[in-house]
Parts: C-alpha cells; sequence; structure tokens
C-alpha cells in the first residue's frame, strides 16, 4: 500500500513539473508506460540507495536522482508549441 500511494504522489508531481516545464510526451508511446518508467526508476533508485551498506550523502543522491530522472524523461519528450 505504501509504495502504491507514493507512487501516485510521484506521479502527481512530475506531471505538475512537466506542465511547468512545458514539456510533452512524444506520442509513440502511451504516456502510462512513461510514467511508469520513470516513476519505477525513481522508486528503484531509491530502495537500492536505502539498502547499501554505505549510502552516498543525501545531497549526492538527490544529485544522482535528478540527473538520471532528467536525462531519463527528456529521451521521450517533446517541447510544447
Amino acid at each position: 500500500m505504501f509504495y502504491h500511494k507514493v507512487k501516485q504522489i510521484l506521479i502527481r508531481e512530475l506531471l505538475k513539473r512537466m506542465d511547468y516545464l512545458g514539456i510533452k510526451m512524444d506520442d509513440e508511446i502511451p504516456r502510462e508506460y512513461i510514467q511508469e518508467y520513470a516513476i519505477g526508476s525513481m522508486l528503484n533508485l531509491s530502495i537500492y540507495w536505502l539498502e547499501k551498506d554505505d549510502p552516498e550523502a543525501p545531497s549526492e543522491f538527490t544529485k544522482i536522482m535528478m540527473y538520471t530522472r532528467t536525462k531519463a524523461l527528456l529521451s521521450f519528450a517533446i517541447k510544447k508549441e
């Protein structure tokens, strides 16, 4: 249940940020697949980081998360006109 609640929050925030930045998803892949890809990778990275014996500092992990999230999503994005 926790996983699904966090996932819904992340999807909502992701969509708000995309709208704010004027980013629209490419129509080649259905939107829900792109959302699952983006959110799944964020959740998996978070779990991996939490389970590490010697995890990076939260600030370093945040940089890693932001970089990977931005790079991955932009590969599916087109700029709104």
